[in-house]
C-alpha cells in the first residue's frame, strides 16, 4: 500500500484530507465531513489536520514542514522567536477570559503553531496560494472598497465571534446555562456572517458565471460540431451537384429543415407527440418527392388511435400532391384542440374527383375511409388549374 502524502492538486487547503482519501481508497468528500465533524466536537480535528499538514510530506516531495523548518537554521529560530510571541499572547487572552481558554483556546495554541511551521516552511508559490486562500474571505471582498470598511468589518465579525465563543465556554457553569448557550450561538453565528458572508455571496457569484461562461463555450462547440456535421458537408454535396438543379434544391431545403429543426425544437422531446410526427414525416417527403412543405403546426398532443389515423391520411395527402400536383410546394396547416384539423393544400394542376380511376384507391381508402372509421371527416377541394386542398377534422377522445 502506498505512504500517505498530501495531494499536490485539488486540495482545499493543505491536501491533507485529499491524501488520507487516497489512502484509504475513499471519497474524499467523505473523509472531509468526517475531519469537519472532528474539528467542532472540541477543536481535535483541527489539530490533527494541522498536524498532518506539518508532519505529512506532500506528493512528489521527500521531507515534510517540520523538517524543512529544522534543517534550515534561520528558518528555526525565526520560528521560536514567533511561537514564543504567540504562546504569551494566549495566555494572556487566556488570563482575560478565562471560561474562553478552558473550552476552546487549547486546540488554537497548537493549530497556531503548525500553522506557524507551515508558513515558515512552505515554497515561495506555496505562500502566495495560502496567502490568496486565508485572506480572501477577509479582504478580497473590501479591494475595491476602503481599507476602514474592511478594517471595521473584520473587527466587529472577530469581536462577535470571540464574545460567542466565551458565552459558550462558560454556559455549562452559569445559573442559566440553556440562556446562556443559546445567546452564544446566536453572538457566534453573527460574527461569522459578518465575516463571510460577502464572500461567500462573492465566491456563488463567481461561481456563476464560471458556470455560464462554462456553458456558453459548450453551446458554441456544439454549433460548430453540428455546422461541421451538417451545413459544411451539405454544401460540399451542394458543389457536386451543381448541374442537377433539383438535386440542388433538394439538398439546400433538407439542410434548411435540419437548422430549423436543431435550432427551434427541442432534440430530447418525445417524437411519440402529433406535431413531432407530422414534422418528420414533412421531411421525409420532401427528401424523398424533391418538394418543398410548408409546414405550420398549432398545438400539440399525444399520439392515439385516432391521431394516428389523422397522421396516415395527411402522409398520403402530402404524398398525393408531391406526385401528381405539378406544384413545388406542399402546404400544410396543423392545429390541436378540442379537435384536430389538418388542411393540405398545393397549388398544382388540380384534379376531377369524377374522373379518377376507380382502381385508384389512394384518395377514396387511403384518406377518407381511414379516417371516417377512425371517427373522423375528410373534405376535398379541387379545381382544375388552381390546386387541391384536402381538409382532415378528427374530434379527440380525451382533449
Amino acid at each position: 500500500m502506498t505512504p500517505w502524502r498530501r495531494a499536490a492538486h485539488g486540495a482545499v487547503l493543505g491536501g491533507v484530507a485529499s491524501g488520507l482519501a487516497v489512502r484509504l481508497g475513499v471519497r474524499t468528500s467523505l473523509v472531509r465531513m468526517i475531519w469537519l465533524v472532528s474539528v467542532l466536537l472540541g477543536g481535535l480535528g483541527l489539530v490533527a489536520y494541522v498536524a498532518g499538514w506539518v508532519f505529512v510530506p506532500r506528493r512528489a516531495e521527500s521531507r515534510c514542514i517540520a523538517a524543512r523548518v529544522w534543517a534550515e537554521p534561520r528558518e528555526r529560530h525565526a520560528s521560536a522567536v514567533a511561537a514564543a510571541v504567540l504562546v504569551v499572547l494566549v495566555l494572556a487572552v487566556s488570563g482575560v477570559t478565562r471560561p474562553l481558554s478552558a473550552g476552546v483556546l487549547w486546540p488554537i495554541l497548537p493549530s497556531a503553531l503548525g500553522a506557524l511551521l507551515v508558513w515558515r516552511g512552505a515554497s515561495s508559490a506555496e505562500r502566495e496560494r495560502l496567502a490568496g486562500s486565508w485572506s480572501a474571505p477577509l479582504v478580497r471582498v473590501g479591494r475595491d472598497r476602503s481599507w476602514r470598511a474592511t478594517a471595521l468589518r473584520v473587527g466587529v465579525g472577530s469581536a462577535g465571534v470571540l464574545v460567542g465563543l466565551n458565552v459558550l465556554a462558560g454556559a455549562r457553569t452559569s445559573p442559566t446555562p440553556l440562556s446562556n448557550f443559546l445567546g452564544g450561538l446566536v453572538v457566534t453565528g453573527a460574527g461569522l456572517l459578518v465575516l463571510f458572508t460577502p464572500w461567500w455571496i462573492q465566491t456563488v457569484r463567481e461561481l456563476s458565471e464560471e458556470r455560464l461562461a462554462r456553458s456558453r463555450a459548450q453551446a458554441r462547440a456544439d454549433v460548430a460540431d453540428h455546422l461541421h456535421d451538417s451545413v459544411l458537408q451539405m454544401l460540399a454535396l451542394i458543389q457536386k451537384a451543381a448541374d442537377d438543379p433539383a438535386e440542388v434544391r433538394r439538398l439546400a431545403r433538407t439542410t434548411e429543415h435540419d437548422l430549423r429543426a436543431w435550432l427551434f425544437e427541442d432534440q430530447h422531446a418525445p417524437r411519440d407527440s402529433f406535431a413531432a410526427r407530422v414534422a418528420d414525416l414533412s421531411r421525409e417527403i420532401e427528401q424523398d418527392y424533391a418538394v418543398r412543405v410548408e409546414l405550420v403546426t398549432v398545438g400539440d398532443a399525444v399520439l392515439d388511435a385516432g391521431l394516428e389515423a389523422v397522421l396516415g391520411a395527411t402522409r398520403e395527402a402530402v404524398i398525393n400532391a408531391a406526385k401528381w400536383s405539378g406544384a413545388r410546394d406542399v402546404h400544410v396547416y396543423a392545429e390541436v384542440s378540442d379537435e384536430v384539423s389538418v388542411f393540405v393544400r398545393d397549388r398544382g394542376r388540380g384534379f376531377d374527383p369524377e374522373a379518377v380511376d376507380p382502381q385508384r384507391r389512394g384518395l377514396a381508402f387511403s384518406i377518407q375511409e381511414r379516417v371516417a372509421r377512425a371517427g373522423g371527416r375528410t373534405s376535398v377541394r379541387t379545381r382544375i388549374g388552381e390546386g387541391t386542398e384536402v381538409e382532415i377534422v378528427m374530434k379527440r377522445a380525451h382533449p
